[in-house]
Order: C-alpha cells, then sequence, then structure tokens
C-alpha cells in the first residue's frame, strides 16, 4: 500500500513554503501590521548581537545598547522571521502526527498480537480439559489397559508440540515445556 499519510505531510511541508513567502510578502506590504514585524526584527537583531558578545566573551548587561537596525531591514528579519516560524511550526505539526500516527498503528498491533495470543491460550485451555476427560473416561473404562493410557499420552505430547509452535508462530512470548507442565500439574491432571 501507498503511505499516504507520509505524501499528505511531504506534501504540506511542500505547500508550507511558498505560503511562509506569502506571509513575509504581506508583512513587508501590511501597513497594520508593519511596526510589529519591525519591533520583532530588532528584537532578533538584538538578541543575535547580545549572544555574539558573549560568545566572543564580551560581558553585557542590561544597560548595554545595541542600536536599532534600519527600518526596512528590520521588517525584512521580522518577515523572515515569520515565514520561516510557519515553515518550521508545520514541520513540526507534520512530525508530531506522523509520531502519532506510528504510535498507535504499533498499539493496535500489540492489541492484535494479544488477541491472538488469547485465543491459543483458549483453546489450548479448552482441548486440555477435553484430553483431561478423555483420559478419565479411559481410566474408568479400563483401569488395566496400559496401551490406552500410552496413545493418550503420545496424543497430548502432539497436542502440546502443536500449541508450542502455535505460540511461536504468532512471535509471542511462548510458555516454556515446564511452565506448560506446571500449569497442567496444578489443574490435577497427570502428565
Amino acid at each position: 500500500a501507498l503511505p499516504l499519510a507520509k505524501l499528505a505531510g511531504l506534501m504540506v511541508k511542500t505547500v508550507s513554503k511558498p505560503v511562509a513567502n506569502q506571509l513575509k510578502f504581506y508583512a513587508k506590504n501590511s501597513e497594520r501590521f508593519e511596526r510589529y514585524y519591525i519591533a520583532l526584527g530588532n528584537a532578533l537583531h538584538r538578541l543575535q548581537v547580545t549572544v555574539f558578545r558573549q560568545s566572543h566573551g564580551d560581558v553585557v548587561t542590561r544597560r548595554t545598547k545595541v542600536k536599532d537596525l534600519p527600518p526596512e531591514k528590520a521588517l525584512d528579519a521580522g518577515a523572515g522571521f515569520i515565514g520561516d516560524a510557519f515553515v518550521y511550526l508545520v514541520a513540526a505539526g507534520v512530525t508530531v502526527y506522523e509520531y502519532a500516527r506510528g504510535r498507535a498503528k504499533e498499539a493496535r498491533k500489540v492489541q492484535k498480537q494479544e488477541e491472538e495470543k488469547l485465543k491459543v491460550e483458549a483453546e489450548y485451555d479448552r482441548r486440555m480439559s477435553e484430553l483431561e476427560r478423555h483420559l478419565s473416561s479411559l481410566m474408568e473404562a479400563a483401569p488395566d489397559t496400559d496401551k490406552n493410557l500410552e496413545l493418550l499420552r503420545a496424543d497430548f505430547e502432539k497436542f502440546r508440540e502443536e500449541v508450542i509452535r502455535s505460540l511461536q508462530l504468532i512471535n509471542v512470548n511462548t510458555p516454556t515445556l515446564a511452565e506448560l507442565q506446571r500449569r497442567q500439574f496444578s489443574s490435577g491432571a497427570e502428565p
């Protein structure tokens, strides 16, 4: 099957870049928000200069003055930041969505394995009870016949091996032979 969700995520990321460019264009040409973008551009410039100075060992305090950018450059910086922030937010949103989707898929897979395991265990318990009833009826009908008892034990061992193979096929924690025998003894049946 095609990974449609991943393709859709890639498409959204790709479309976000032209949308970000439109946001930048709108920001540069909007008189209504122009002062906010200029203020944002100057704040980013001050942050950049402060970090640069501190990384080069200069002592920077709150009183240290950083000269503002010319309005056109500050507007470009603010608008650029808005566009880039939009692209990063879209990419982060798509990533979070893909992660959540993958986790849900994994949870469904685990739940399906658990249901399959419960089915196998229920079938095992049902067949064990059936074998125990059969063994009891054979013991009552012919207590002296060792041959029937040996045939029943052979059938039981074949069934046990079949159950172990079934559990291994569905890739679950397979009980060991000792655990199966412990279950059998705890239910009161003979080996």
